[in-house]
């Protein structure tokens, strides 16, 4: 090549201003007449030239594009632990503002609320699941909500505390997380289900629960793999029934036919009438009677405890149903 054609080319390619090479070759042989032969060569030299400062701006492309994504990733984590920081402070002051003999003091139909709720936070392994710091403050938790002496309400902020610093630690929407957002999602749910009991408080424990396993599940993906399983358990001493809508149905229907049996025994009871009856003296009638009156009480108090709890089974059966379906949704 002439070092006129040099000067040529090295000025075409300047004034282009990132115009493709073969362009460039072409204006540049257009002015300065080079022959036909020389043309092609370097027109392909030209084109592998494009194709190599292609190639190197795709990649710096991509480089770029990778590196901002980390950085966006990056810069979202402060963000993500200070929500997830207020969130469990915010669980703490909800403990820290409840009476010191708060939760022995509940009726007993929510001290088995309060036992599912126990149960929720430590069913399973724990440690395998969310790692031993994190299994530590659940047990520490449990521990304080079913202590019967001392002040529960304080040991479990201070287990809340324990479990934020804990929770702080794990990896950024890891498994541990989402796992450990589920059991304080569960177990919120029971303490929400307490409604209005003492002026809401219980509500209120149960709504800053939620919003804590709502924060430290950010960008988890719940693959299913947890053994975690918030069913309902009824213990019976040595014996443990799992609590399902089947078995409560079917509860109802034996509650039920009960209930029939009982009325019909009483009625049976009652048709007989006190003429009907001879004894040997007054005294004897008198017990017949009263026997009989003992009876007849018996069989329809049990036609009607029957019939209550026919209805108290049908009620649970159809409040699982929708718990079961609340969280298929989910």
């Amino acid at each position: 090549m002439s070092p006129h054609l040099s000067v040529s080319l090295r000025a075409s390619l300047s004034a282009s201003s990132g115009a493709p090479c073969a362009c460039a070759l072409q204006s540049v042989s257009a002015r300065s007449g080079i022959r036909a032969q020389t043309v092609p060569s370097l027109t392909r030299t030209c084109r592998r030239a494009d194709a190599s400062v292609s190639s190197g701006l795709k990649s710096r492309s991509r480089r770029a594009g990778v590196s901002c994504s980390a950085n966006q990733s990056d810069a979202s984590l402060p963000a993500q632990a200070s929500a997830e920081g207020a969130a469990f402070k915010t669980l703490q002051s909800s403990f820290s503002s409840l009476d010191p003999d708060f939760f022995s003091a509940l009726p007993r139909n929510l001290q088995v609320d309060l036992k599912d709720a126990v149960f929720d936070l430590t069913n399973g392994n724990v440690a395998a699941e969310c790692g031993p710091a994190v299994s530590a403050s659940l047990s520490a938790l449990a521990a304080a909500l079913t202590a019967a002496d001392g002040s529960p309400a304080a040991a479990a902020a201070a287990a809340v505390a324990r479990l934020a610093d804990a929770a702080a630690k794990l990896p950024p929407a890891g498994r541990e997380r989402a796992v450990l957002g589920r059991r304080l999602r569960a177990a919120g749910r029971r303490f929400t289900g307490m409604g209005g009991y003492a002026q809401g408080k219980a509500a209120q424990l149960g709504r800053a629960m939620a919003a804590a396993a709502q924060a430290v599940s950010v960008g988890c993906a719940d693959d299913g793999a947890s053994n975690f399983d918030p069913v309902r358990r009824l213990q019976l001493g040595p014996l443990t029934v799992d609590v399902t809508p089947s078995k409560a149905l079917t509860g109802a229907g034996v509650a039920a036919a009960f209930a029939v049996v009982s009325w019909q025994l009483a009625a049976g009871l009652q048709a007989v009438s006190e003429d009907s009856l001879a004894y040997a003296n007054d005294n004897a009638l008198t017990l017949a009677l009263s026997l009989r009156g003992a009876l007849l009480a018996l069989g329809y108090g049990s036609c009607m405890i029957s019939a209550f709890a026919v209805v108290g089974l049908l009620a649970l059966a159809r409040e699982l149903s929708s718990q079961q379906g609340g969280e298929g949704g989910k």
